[in-house]
């Protein structure tokens, strides 16, 4: 498919000086917004950027913390679907915003500047990949094809992996991993490596998806996620819920050495760590409260309650 650029709009500069200066924008171009405007009735996933901010795909859009204030980025407000933060950008894909010229569903897309510009680069009008994840840096692409989804390019269900953004897909064996999926989780450099998250269980594969290994985990995991520097990290449901890592190459589950999430906490069904400092950490929640762990902080803090920023 022929790729295609959407450009969603720019300010004048004379116009952004004054947008400025009124505190009607950031001084990084993003508006600030009402908190009605700026609250989320879903969260379909979420990362954070080298400069430390975090990003959640929502149904109307993205929003976008910076440590201190939450905002809403300029371009079109797509439901993003298989959200995925990658070095320098982002894949997604999922439909097109109310009033977009865009056809549905957006296939699979990339952005640099945080939605502003959109590139499409596959499936366009053809494919909606809900579960679908990249490698940060290697940007490996793997995607869940569900029986319901089967049909055009994904001739079967089952797992598909690209190397080349989307232009060819490959379906893979998957011996060893049963049940349906819901997550996925790609390695940052070795795209051979991709962790997947389902009704039988957490299932790691070192070879592109060919054969997995179930891990044993002592509660259910609701959630996983790589750190930049190869990590695996896993949310457990517990009370409150914790998360573990995986240690070295003994494979062994150890829990993370960081402050205990407050009681009332939720199941964590998203799992976000900072590239540059994998201390600093953000969990989204069932109830779509939003939990924000900086860099030596003795306590979490709550930056969403219930889709409201706080």
């Amino acid at each position: 498919m022929r790729r295609r650029t959407i450009v969603t709009g720019a300010i004048g500069g004379f116009v952004l000086l004054v947008f400025v200066a009124a505190g009607l924008l950031l001084p990084n171009g993003m508006r600030r917004e009402a908190v009605s405007e700026l609250a989320v009735s879903h969260i379909h996933g979420m990362g954070m950027t080298p400069e430390g901010r975090l990003v959640l795909a929502a149904h109307s859009g993205l929003r976008v913390f910076d440590g201190k204030r939450w905002s809403i980025p300029e371009g079109e407000r797509h439901d993003y679907m298989g959200f995925s933060l990658v070095e320098g950008g982002f894949y997604a894909s999922g439909h097109p915003a109310p009033g977009s010229t865009l056809r549905n569903p957006l296939g699979l897309v990339f952005s640099s500047d945080l939605g502003r510009n959109v590139d499409l680069l596959a499936l366009y009008g053809e494919s909606d990949l809900h579960v679908m994840a990249a490698g940060y840096r290697s940007q490996v692409i793997y995607a869940w094809i569900g029986p319901e989804d089967a049909g055009g390019t994904f001739a079967e269900a089952g797992l598909y992996v690209s190397s080349d953004r989307g232009k060819t897909w490959t379906k893979r064996e998957s011996d060893g991993l049963f049940g349906p999926v819901y997550w996925l989780a790609v390695h940052p450099d070795d795209g051979q490596t991709v962790a997947v998250l389902g009704e039988g269980g957490v299932f790691l594969s070192h070879d592109a998806g060919k054969t997995f290994e179930r891990l044993d985990t002592e509660a259910p995991v609701t959630a996983l996620s790589f750190t930049a520097d190869g990590r695996l990290r896993l949310a457990v449901a517990d009370r409150p819920p914790r998360i573990d890592e995986i240690e070295g190459p003994s494979g062994r589950l150890k829990p993370l050495d960081i402050p205990s999430l407050p009681l009332e906490t939720g199941p964590i069904l998203g799992l976000a760590s900072d590239p540059v400092n994998a201390t600093t950490i953000a969990v989204a929640t069932h109830e779509r409260d939003v939990w924000w762990l900086e860099n030596g902080a003795q306590t979490w803090r709550r930056i969403m309650k219930e889709g409201i920023p706080q």
